[in-house]
């Protein structure tokens, strides 16, 4: 948990009604504890009881504090009392445990029952959905904060941030090399060319039979009509650890190399600091000796990430 807040109402128009400024200097506080920015969190989970009096207040109060930076896409508003109903004391606890199963998926449950919205909920000119139906986040993680407020006039707010580890969109996780055997394994027989009565002159487009075949690469092509073609890799690629220098190509520099130096003290170990642009983004290459076509990270041809929130400078290491 990046960072939790609570404070006191004080004294407002009664011992039940909400205190809109109040509900705001413990999210700001929340924020400046994890560090993080209004742009930065992908869903907000509201305590949200579904009075006329109280909810006006709590979306008045979060948006005054969302509305300040411009977002590259729009808040997901949710609560966990439409699955639920109210807790009670137990409601600020189920609404953090409902935020830590979103950002564990990258992805925002919905309101379910949501017919219509309070009318005077104002969130003009807010990038804000209130979710009928799920939505995953548009990066491979997530952040979110949930606020649960007493009778009694106590707020509290708290902030979950988490990589999406369920999921078979993590592309961090995703075992390539099982899928490629699982396809291999699915493929059609392979074909068998006899070109003559000899079984040693015998060739096919599948496995290798040779019995000297150990230290040898091969690479395998599946076909769309499901046929596997196994060849043989004559030149291996070179070993990474053989390359003396390392760069990084990427959106922030053109695709031009970017020099990566050995940090002192550590050898083996490269780096370089970017400065991410406005997006918040960057896509990005780590390079062997300048080489576009020695890629040893990441394994896909490009990758983003969700910038470190603690500044405009990302490491890649």
């Amino acid at each position: 948990m990046p960072a939790s807040q609570a404070n006191q109402d004080g004294r407002s128009a009664s011992i039940t009604a909400p205190n809109g400024p109040s509900q705001e200097r413990c999210i700001r506080a929340c924020f400046r504890e994890a560090k993080y920015q209004p742009a930065e969190v992908d869903c907000f989970e509201t305590h949200g009881t579904g009075t006329a009096l109280g909810d006006p207040i709590e979306v008045g109060a979060f948006k005054r504090i969302y509305a300040q930076s411009q977002r590259a896409h729009p808040l997901m508003v949710t609560s966990s009392k439409t699955n639920l109903g109210h807790l009670e004391g137990g409601a600020g606890m189920a609404g953090f445990i409902k935020c830590i199963l979103q950002v564990m998926r990258c992805e925002a449950s919905p309101n379910i029952h949501l017919r219509e919205r309070n009318p005077h909920l104002d969130v003009e000119g807010f990038p804000t959905q209130f979710l009928s139906e799920g939505l995953v986040t548009h990066y491979n993680t997530a952040v979110t904060g949930v606020s649960s407020f007493g009778f009694g006039g106590t707020n509290a707010h708290a902030m979950a941030f988490g990589q999406n580890c369920v999921t078979a969109r993590d592309v961090t996780k995703k075992d390539f090399r099982g899928l490629m055997l699982q396809k291999i394994m699915q493929a059609l027989p392979p074909d068998v060319f006899k070109h003559s009565l000899d079984p040693e002159e015998w060739e096919t487009n599948g496995a290798p039979l040779s019995e000297d075949k150990i230290g040898k690469v091969y690479e395998v092509e599946v076909d769309a009509s499901g046929a596997a073609v196994w060849r043989e890799v004559v030149d291996t690629p070179p070993d990474p650890k053989a390359h003396k220098r390392f760069g990084l190509a990427g959106s922030f520099n053109g695709w031009s190399c970017t020099q990566m130096a050995e940090l002192p003290g550590l050898p083996g170990l490269f780096a370089a600091e970017i400065t991410v642009g406005e997006s918040g983004e960057e896509y990005f290459h780590v390079l062997g000796d300048e080489d576009t076509s020695q890629v040893y990270y990441p394994a896909q041809p490009r990758s983003r990430r969700k910038v470190d929130p603690a500044g405009s400078h990302t490491r890649f290491i």
